[in-house]
């Protein structure tokens, strides 16, 4: 991603290949918008790699090998942006589920998970 569009993406992918594969990348121009799409494109094509949201990761796409990133501290700070004074029901949902939990809270929450996991066989 442009510098322009995301400020500060490319240093930390840099820091990331760097950290955690041990290598330092070499950009690929994608167009001056760049995009996931663009970005997977390129990965399919090119022979190159593209980092992207788990949530992409579902997609059945020709030549691409979806891999999840197993190292723990590769993680990316994202912020939420809403209109102030337009709260709906679903922003509230999102809200409250991205908000962090107390300690005992996700015990407890864990213990609850692993016992509907043994109920459905999971």
């Amino acid at each position: 991603m442009p510098d322009a569009v995301v400020p500060g993406y490319n240093q930390k992918v840099v820091q990331f290949c760097r950290r955690f594969g041990k290598f330092r990348p070499r950009f690929v121009s994608i167009g001056p918008a760049g995009s996931l799409a663009e970005g997977l494109v390129v990965a399919a094509n090119e022979g190159a790699i593209s980092l992207n949201p788990n949530y992409v990761s579902h997609l059945g796409i020709p030549n691409v090998a979806m891999v999840p990133i197993a190292e723990k501290e590769a993680t990316w700070d994202l912020f939420l942006v809403w209109q102030r004074g337009k709260t709906s029901g679903p922003l509230r949902a999102l809200l409250d589920a991205l908000r962090p939990k107390p300690k005992a809270q996700l015990g407890s929450q864990k213990s609850a998970r692993a016992q509907t996991g043994q109920l459905h066989g999971e």
